[in-house]
């Protein structure tokens, strides 16, 4: 039986957020480029809704719309980003748990996009954003990126890696409060 795994390029390359999510240690963390594609902010999450919420300090505001990451393919006349980081093992039943905590986004095959030290055979995937959560053109919402968010990816990244994820990132046109996340990741 051929290994799978997941593709983290945002809150997913945190070792605690991934362990939150299937309820167990996910082993080792493999470092891998997703070759070919772009990462952005580009999925937008109705806050008030959203079971892992964001507030902002020091008046606990609830923000209405938050930004979170995203990859997707490049569009005319754009180049890949090639974004970097983690691949993590996972089973059926873990992915079942991603799919349910990534309900913004559709799981997808990148086995043949990844450049990482994974067995022969494996099957990868990601998290792509879905079309109904994804900022359109001219969106009038006022949107802004969490800090905390923000900081959660980057504090899992080394500094050579940070580095990468900084690169490979396509800037958020976004303000970036200080907030807390509520569910403590």
């Amino acid at each position: 039986m051929h290994k799978k795994y997941v593709f983290g390029y945002g809150s997913l390359v945190s070792k605690k957020s991934i362990e939150h999510t299937i309820g167990r240690d996910p082993g080792e963390l493999i470092s891998a480029e997703l070759k070919g594609w772009v990462r952005n902010w580009s999925v937008v999450l109705d806050n008030s809704t959203t079971i892992r919420r964001f507030e902002l300090l020091p008046d606990h505001e609830i923000p209405h719309y938050v930004a979170a990451l995203n990859v997707r393919r490049p569009r005319d006349n754009e180049l890949a980003t090639n974004p970097n980081g983690v691949l993590f093992e996972v089973s059926d039943e873990d992915i079942a748990r991603m799919d349910e905590r990534e309900d913004h986004y559709v799981r997808q095959d990148v086995t043949s996009d990844i450049l990482g030290e994974v067995e022969v055979g494996s099957c990868i995937y990601t998290y792509v954003g879905k079309d109904e959560f994804c900022v359109k053109e001219n969106d009038n919402r006022y949107i802004i990126l969490p800090g905390s968010y923000l900081k959660l990816v980057e504090s899992n990244f080394d500094e050579e890696n940070l580095k990468k994820f900084r690169e490979t990132t396509l800037p958020a046109e976004y303000p970036i409060p200080e907030t807390v996340h509520s569910s403590g990741i």
